[in-house]
């Protein structure tokens, strides 16, 4: 690649850089281009808010602005996002999330964009008809689409009739480098200590979590669940704080707020519990299985996917707590099996390496400044 693509222009679009697993994986891919010298100027647009990531990826010397426009108008958003793209004019739009997706593909094409992608996080089980045309329609607009993973694809491509050929998988991978000298874990300690960690939402199954835990409780009382993760739903903690106090449980569940590094948290646990409703790749699961901890999982298809139908974590069905409170006394009671699950963790979290998402990533964007080079020649 010669100079001639060094002024080249990506502009990233999201909701805003609040802590999560799409905004944290943004910021490693970015980081990561840079370091690798790909030929372009980054930057970065959220439509809600900066959000607390903003400050650390603005020391890379990538700009982040945001337009501040309330959620719910239209208008404003699709303006807002219009007269930046005409003003900054970059040669590719890469959207992020549903709120980005359907106001940065539609101003990428009024503005006269030619490279407008988009990247599949998740799949919702549900979904007004409304907003499932919507989604349709901008599969159309955009001209390439990532999947951070097969299952995302597969069902994006099966039940959402999204084009096929437009999609590329790029798996996901952990925002945080993860320890190179793990062993192993023997057993669980005379404890069970608990982790549940991400965003906390309906579809991450934090209820599910806190059933099971009611449950669990009657025959371990000793046993304790640590939640870490930011929520912005009111009206869904409450509804956990209120299940929390209806069952007598609040001496063993505690909600710890965000952490801003998971690595230093897990050594402190024995088991993770993902019981989520839908996902799309949960960087959780590689990060827990770097370190050689044990996984309790829902058997929804990314969870599938990752753990091979339950060769490298237990599945079980979240919404019953009698499943998951036995999948759980399985590894207290059986140190063979909490042994081989913590070995073949470790060894499969380097499947879904830092490098290989972030080589992927620079090869996809390289046969599109390829093209582009190749326009202006001719």
């Amino acid at each position: 690649m010669n100079s001639d693509t060094a002024h080249i222009k990506i502009l990233y679009i999201i909701p805003s850089l609040m802590r999560g697993g799409a905004e944290t994986s943004l910021l490693f891919i970015v980081r990561e281009l840079i370091k690798k010298k790909l030929p372009v100027e980054f930057r970065i647009l959220t439509m809600i808010e900066r959000g607390s990531l903003a400050d650390e990826i603005e020391t890379e010397g990538v700009v982040v602005d945001c337009i501040n426009a309330p959620a719910g108008d239209f208008l404003a958003n699709f303006r807002g996002v219009l007269k930046y793209i005409r003003t900054y004019r970059p040669a590719i739009v890469h959207s992020h999330l549903w709120h980005s997706d359907k106001f940065a593909l539609l101003a990428s094409v009024v503005a006269g964009v030619r490279y407008r992608l988009s990247t599949l996080h998740s799949f919702e089980l549900s979904i007004k008809k409304k907003e499932f045309l919507w989604k349709i329609f901008l599969s159309r607009l955009s001209t390439g689409i990532i999947a951070v993973s097969n299952s995302v694809k597969d069902l994006w491509v099966g039940k959402r009739c999204f084009p096929e050929k437009k999609i590329t998988v790029i798996y996901n991978a952990p925002g945080f480098k993860t320890p190179s000298n793990i062993k192993a874990r023997s057993k669980c300690s005379r404890r069970i200590r608990i982790l549940n960690l991400g965003r906390i939402s309906e579809e991450k199954g934090n209820h599910y979590s806190l059933m099971a835990m009611a449950e669990l409780l009657k025959e371990y009382p000793d046993a304790t669940l640590d939640i870490y993760g930011p929520c912005y739903n009111d009206e869904y903690m409450l509804r956990l704080t209120d299940y929390i106090d209806k069952n007598s449980i609040g001496g063993s569940v505690f909600f710890k707020g965000p952490s801003s590094n998971p690595m230093e948290i897990f050594p402190h646990y024995d088991i993770v519990l993902l019981l989520s409703v839908f996902e799309g790749f949960p960087l959780i699961c590689v990060e827990a299985m770097s370190c050689g901890i044990p996984i309790v999982a829902s058997a929804i298809p990314p969870h599938r996917e990752i753990f091979e139908d339950g060769k490298y974590a237990l599945l079980v069905r979240a919404d019953n707590s009698g499943e998951v409170c036995s999948a759980i006394k399985k590894l207290f009671k059986n140190d063979d099996l909490y042994r081989m699950l913590s070995t073949r963790g470790i060894e499969r979290s380097k499947f879904y390496s830092r490098e290989k998402m972030v080589d992927r990533y620079y090869a996809y964007y390289d046969a599109i400044l390829k093209e582009i080079q190749s326009r202006w020649r001719n």
